[in-house]
């Protein structure tokens, strides 16, 4: 390189070459005055020094904590440069492309990197600067783990009376993080540094930017025209909180994002705040002991496996599905799984959910199961998917229905419709002979659910549960522990 035949700029010593980009070159170099280490950037381009020279000065103001430190600035064989501090880290970019599927960025580490930036953000907005070129490549990030901001030449004042320092004629920047008003020439303000950072927390999440293409005109058309999909759809253990933030902060109406970087923050750190509160719960509740299989292209069951099969009529009249133990009850023939959520008193319930006198079905389903390799089991018959195995712990009746929430949360197996099943529901699991597991229950699931809670209560601090160890209905008190196997409708 050019600037390589020097060794030294005025008094900063060249030690080895940083990186490269559009509008100059990055160095390491020493500065013996104050004995420390910089980065100084040579500008390629001395047609626009002036308008540098001028963002520099305001650059140089900035003193916050997340915003790289502009030291000085200087011209010196006939080059433009400035001299900030040095960043002990790599770039965002660097480190999410050097993760794979099995070792991605803890999602805690990417709140707190989004969180700095958008506070940076926000004070960079309060001084008038809209930065225009967020993306991974200029946040680095230290061996702590503090983010920083850098590059800001491209920035642009926020003052319509102040002469632009790029063209409004010219698109510049990086087409995959601009926001829709960058592309148009419309007013840009701080609201377009927060879309961009809006795909940078997308793409952190889910390992997809949302509207890059194969050509750059249609990734721009993308921009303008495309809504994502929502970030938990693509990654199950996305929170749909979480989800909704990111979406938010992608809105093509500036009005409909968040209008600054402090409410983008303070929207996650809420987020956050409402997740450790339910940390007493949530902690016996992760991706491994919930089950929620990875993201792949198995995550979401393809209920194409079972088309033709089962229909609603199927799913409405089963009785050619019931073995019939009890010919003094042949009306229970005649019986239809529906979603019943009522409470049931201990007076009714062998009426209601056709048992014997040991709390046993007087007649058995013909279950017809496939397994979906993504934790879940389909019954075509009965037009169920249940988890294959549940919750990896027993726990109270309220905190089964918090058990729900989470799992419709994380859109576990690629579904947010999951319900704690009805007494009736659970009893299509029964089987009439106990199973090589010991369990009257099809060996297709998972053994340790063998006690597990039901929607249907029994009284106001009671519920009904299903006994899989003897086959039959029995109940519990609201604070007694049971597991959760949750149950969907297919159609």
């Amino acid at each position: 390189m050019e600037e390589l035949k020097h060794s030294k700029y005025k008094r900063y010593k060249i030690i080895g070459n940083i990186g490269s980009g559009g509008w100059g070159i990055v160095y390491k170099a020493f500065d013996p005055k104050m004995e420390r280490e910089v980065a100084l950037k040579i500008l390629k381009d001395n047609a626009h020094k002036e308008r540098f020279h001028r963002e520099i000065k305001k650059l140089a103001q900035f003193k916050h904590t997340n915003i790289v430190q502009i030291f000085d600035t200087d011209e010196d064989h006939g080059k433009f440069f400035f001299v900030m501090e040095l960043i002990k880290g790599r770039s965002l970019n660097k480190i999410a492309n050097d993760l794979d599927i099995h070792n991605q960025l803890d999602i805690q580490k990417i709140l707190d990197i989004i969180i700095q930036i958008a506070k940076a953000l926000d004070y960079v907005h309060k001084q008038g600067i809209i930065h225009r070129d967020i993306k991974p490549s200029n946040i680095l990030i230290d061996k702590n783990f503090n983010a920083k901001l850098i590059d800001f030449g491209i920035a642009k004042s926020d003052n319509p009376y102040e002469l632009s320092l790029t063209g409004y004629d010219v698109l510049i920047g990086s087409c995959s993080y601009m926001s829709p008003e960058h592309i148009t020439h419309t007013i840009v303000d701080g609201c377009s540094d927060i879309f961009s950072l809006g795909i940078v927390f997308y793409e952190l999440v889910t390992r997809e930017n949302p509207f890059k293409s194969d050509s750059q005109n249609k990734t721009l058309k993308a921009i303008i025209e495309k809504t994502p999909v929502k970030p938990y759809k693509l990654n199950s253990s996305v929170h749909r909180k979480l989800s909704n933030i990111i979406m938010k902060s992608l809105s093509k109406k500036t009005e409909e994002r968040f209008r600054t970087g402090k409410e983008m923050a303070k929207a996650i750190k809420k987020f956050n705040e409402e997740k450790t509160t339910k940390s007493k719960f949530n902690k016996n509740i992760s991706n491994e002991n919930i089950g929620i299989p990875s993201n792949d292209n198995s995550i979401k069951f393809n209920e194409k496996k079972i088309e033709g099969k089962f229909n609603k009529k199927t799913s409405k009249n089963i009785s050619n599905n019931f073995i019939n133990e009890n010919k003094d009850n042949p009306e229970v023939e005649n019986n239809n799984i529906g979603h019943f959520e009522g409470d049931v008193s201990k007076e009714i319930y062998k009426q209601i959910f056709g048992l014997n006198e040991e709390k046993r079905p007087v007649s058995y389903i013909k279950n017809n199961y496939i397994d979906n390799n993504n934790d879940t089991i389909s019954d075509i018959v009965t037009g169920l998917m249940w988890q294959k195995s549940g919750s990896e712990i027993d726990i109270t009746y309220k905190d089964a229905l918090i058990y729900i929430d989470e799992i419709n949360n994380r859109c576990f197996a690629g579904y947010d419709d999951w319900r704690l099943s009805t007494m009736i529901e659970l009893i299509t699991l029964l089987e009439p002979q106990k199973n090589v597991n010991n369990l009257y229950i099809s060996s297709i699931f998972e053994k340790k659910q063998d006690w597990c809670w039901s929607l249907n209560t029994r009284s106001p601090d009671t519920a009904w549960c299903i006994d899989l160890k003897n086959g039959c209905v029995d109940w519990s008190r609201f604070d007694a522990i049971n597991y959760v196997r949750a149950v969907r409708t297919l159609y």
